[in-house]
């Protein structure tokens, strides 16, 4: 074999790994939607699907997502509570929009008052309702994230303008 041919050989190789490498990193940055904090973030598992809103104005308009936990033990995520029809309040939530094709995070301030802890059982269907006032234009795509106790969720990447329709 000629030292040319060894050398395009290698060169391929190289650019097989650096193609993986970038796509492997497109991915993880895909996957973790822009968070900065992701130590006890879990992306399957679990179904959290954006279902409808409500018809309120946009900054108090609550959505409300199907959500099963798919393991064998319960989780605790935080809330304020269960309500009349059975939906959990959800706490401290966190939110990304996408953004020039990029996941970015929208800050969010919480001062820690009133939290609380709700078990959710695996294998059963609930009800999370989730204020949606970062998703302000219509065509923004975005995701809920919840923590909980050692187990962090995301949505499912809804859009605005599907959120708009459901009035």
């Amino acid at each position: 074999m000629s030292v040319s041919a060894l050398m395009k050989i290698i060169a391929s190789i190289l650019f097989a790994i650096v193609a993986v490498s970038t796509i492997a990193v497109a991915e993880e940055t895909k996957r973790d939607y822009g968070f900065k904090h992701t130590e006890d973030l879990r992306l399957e598992g679990y179904d959290f699907k954006f279902v409808k809103a409500d018809p309120g104005k946009n900054s108090w308009r609550m959505g409300y997502f199907k959500f099963r936990w798919n393991g064998s033990k319960a989780i605790r995520l935080w809330g304020f509570g269960f309500e009349k029809d059975g939906s959990l309040l959800v706490r401290f939530e966190q939110f990304s929009k996408m953004t020039k094709g990029r996941w970015e995070e929208v800050t969010v301030g919480y001062c820690g008052t009133g939290k609380e802890m709700f078990t959710l059982e695996p294998n059963k269907d609930y009800v999370l309702k989730v204020p949606l006032w970062p998703y302000e234009k219509s065509g923004e795509e975005g995701v809920v994230k919840l923590d909980g106790e050692k187990v962090s969720v995301v949505s499912e990447p809804f859009n605005v303008t599907a959120i708009r329709d459901k009035r």
